[in-house]
């Protein structure tokens, strides 16, 4: 009987033990199940949130591809007489096309844009002007209508 005693204490610790171990792995589980969760619904919300912004960054680029097509169609609408010369270009206006102009990124167009504008200053002709108008405009449809990498413009994510 003594026997049948000490084997039965022994499997009842070694059952003890093991719920013991049991348990503490069953809450470790439980507690990374629950930041998972945590972790799940803030991404989720991060997700919402760039939606969100996702549809106002499109939004505002359709409004700025609508300006720059008014401004495109408007700079060729027209045609004036002979090559009708400006006045004066002030020089502290002068100063702050230069310095925006300086400031673009496509090196093509920084080109283009430097010509035209120092064509202008120089004759005070319109035909220089129109030229510099329509340069930036074809630089805003392009910028628009293609993003870095040759990749298609904004789209909202597939779910």
């Amino acid at each position: 009987m003594k026997i049948y005693a000490i084997i039965i204490t022994i499997i009842a610790v070694v059952a003890i033990v093991f719920a013991g171990i049991s348990y503490s792995q069953i809450s470790k589980v439980s507690q990374q199940a629950t930041t998972y969760q945590k972790e799940k619904e803030q991404c989720q919300s991060d997700k919402s949130k760039t939606e969100t912004q996702l549809t106002q960054a499109n939004g505002k680029l359709s409004n700025l591809q609508k300006t720059a097509d008014v401004l495109g169609a408007a700079a060729n609408s027209f045609m004036f007489a002979g090559d009708m010369k400006a006045n004066t270009v002030g020089s502290q206006e002068a100063a702050e096309v230069e310095q925006k102009i300086s400031s673009m990124t496509d090196k093509n167009d920084r080109m283009e844009a430097e010509k035209n504008w120092n064509d202008f200053k120089t004759t005070l002709r319109f035909n220089p002007f129109f030229g510099l108008l329509r340069g930036l405009v074809q630089s805003l449809d392009r910028n628009l209508s293609q993003q870095p990498g040759n990749q298609a413009p904004l789209q909202q994510p597939t779910r």
